[in-house]
């Protein structure tokens, strides 16, 4: 409980970063383009994480970033737009050759009732 994140960035961050097992360099790793595959979406699965409930975290203010490290991965997110908001992520890893490019941005949909 008292280690949620405090700012919706460190939730973006944490998809990449604080994994179990290693991953995303298994996805750049894998020996033929299937096994490749199968990485990628062990690890997009990996990235959910269930709803707290009752605990949202802040939104990110203008120009917030947040970077972290673990080995060789750096990861930076910076909030880039308020309106609409708009996040960027970046991060490499130049042991296991990744370099993760994302940008995150809502789009408000109304479907009636």
């Amino acid at each position: 409980m008292f280690n949620l994140p405090k700012s919706q960035l460190h939730c973006y961050g944490e998809s990449v970063y604080c994994m179990g097992g290693d991953l995303l360099s298994m996805c750049a790793n894998g020996g033929t383009s299937l096994e490749r595959l199968v990485s990628v979406v062990a690890w997009t699965t990996s990235t959910m994480r269930p709803l707290m409930f009752g605990v949202a975290p802040y939104n990110p203010i203008l120009g917030e970033t947040h970077h972290v490290s673990r080995g060789t991965l750096n990861v930076l997110l910076e909030q880039v737009s308020h309106h609409p908001p708009v996040t960027a992520l970046h991060a490499t890893d130049e042991k296991n050759n990744i370099e993760m490019i994302w940008c995150h941005y809502p789009v408000p949909k109304f479907r009636g009732i």
